[in-house]
């Protein structure tokens, strides 16, 4: 007599079971791919280290990105979406910088050395 039920409850419990990895395995993605990242430094220059200005700061292939302040300060928030991602740092005259996002922390200094092409005549 106890079999019937106990079937009964074993396929409910697998039901239940079912489901929950069903919604796992759905949301787990978008938690792991989701993380919320903070970059943050100063831009310099590679020979006098000052500050360098208006230094455009971005994630290559997106269009996120930011723009070093007058002190050569940055901050960029983003949501990391593979640890392979790029940070990269461009400025006119001189030499772009292109680093992997995980090898940032937080309070980096950046040095862009100056681009210094001869013209020939």
């Amino acid at each position: 007599m106890n079999s019937p039920r106990v079937s009964k409850i074993r396929c409910e419990f697998f039901h239940y079971s079912f489901v929950f990895i069903i919604l796992i395995s759905t949301f787990y993605p978008l938690l792991a791919t989701g993380q919320n990242v903070v970059v943050t430094g100063k831009v310099l220059d590679y020979f006098n280290k000052k500050p360098l200005q208006y230094v455009n700061i971005y994630i290559k292939g997106t269009n996120k990105g930011t723009v070093s302040n007058i002190n050569g300060e940055f901050r960029l928030q983003t949501s990391l979406k593979k640890q392979t991602d790029t940070i990269v740092f461009s400025e006119i005259g001189y030499e772009t910088c292109k680093t992997p996002i995980k090898l940032l922390t937080k309070n980096n200094i950046i040095f862009l050395k100056p681009y210094i092409d001869t013209l020939k005549t």
